[in-house]
């Protein structure tokens, strides 16, 4: 493995920490739904919830519109630069 670029932005895949977030919104749903026994409180927290849970959606959906973007971008520079990706692509 080559040395590291401190200029370079490493790649992470931003996938896993919307798995986890929205895993961890599932949870505590299922808990509010076990302990509560006020209807009130419980309609509030579980709405809440579920419009965190929506909007973290749609960020997800955004981050990977934007990745699947980048992508077409790379491919498209590699196409034009590298005579061999276009030969390999075309195969």
């Amino acid at each position: 493995m080559g040395p590291r670029h401190p200029h370079r932005r490493q790649h992470r895949p931003a996938g896993n920490y919307f798995l986890v977030a929205q895993s961890m919104l599932v949870v505590a749903y299922s808990i509010l739904l076990s302990v509560s026994q006020q209807v009130h409180r419980l309609a509030v927290a579980v709405s809440i919830i579920a419009v965190v849970g929506i909007v973290l959606a749609g960020v997800w959906g955004y981050v990977s519109w934007w990745g699947v973007q980048y992508l077409r971008h790379v491919q498209s520079m590699a196409v034009d630069r590298l005579p061999e990706y276009q030969q390999t692509r075309e195969t």
